[in-house]
């Protein structure tokens, strides 16, 4: 439910980052997940996301508001704003938005998806650990509630 933009990725920077534009429906949510090589950050441009990075760090950020999960640190975001989130996402290194390209299918027009059924979770796990992604918990799961476990 989601619509990326990659506008400059990996093999145009040698690999060093990667910027991608995305927009996203109130409510959206990720998986609690962690890069182990990668630096991901947020910038806002339009709405409002929540970002959870580590077990004590919550970032509420609006227009022109900026955030990183570094590499290793459990992070997950939500956007919490009443209409729709319009982003970047900065990668350092690259490598994000190859997982992009293989979890994602071309739209077929400039504008946020409708979904005709759930996401393939099984599937996006198993291609988020090809990408150096692992999956830790279900969208709406917080860093902290790791410990609880």
């Amino acid at each position: 439910d989601q619509l990326f933009d990659i506008l400059i990725a990996g093999e145009q920077t040698g690999g060093r980052f990667s910027l991608i534009e995305v927009w996203a429906p109130p409510g959206c949510q990720t998986p609690l997940h962690v890069h182990h090589d990668l630096d991901e950050g947020w910038y806002v441009i339009d709405g409002e996301l929540t970002f959870w990075v580590g077990n004590d760090t919550v970032h509420v950020l609006g227009p022109t508001g900026y955030a990183e999960g570094p590499p290793g640190v459990p992070h997950t975001i939500e956007v919490t704003s009443a209409g729709e989130l319009h982003a970047f996402i900065t990668c350092v290194p690259a490598g994000f938005e190859e997982y992009v390209r293989s979890f994602g299918r071309p739209a077929p027009e400039h504008r946020l998806p409708l979904l005709d059924g759930p996401p393939d979770v099984a599937r996006a796990a198993e291609l988020a650990l090809e990408h150096s992604i692992e999956l830790l918990g279900p969208p709406g799961m917080r860093p902290g509630e790791l410990q609880e476990r």
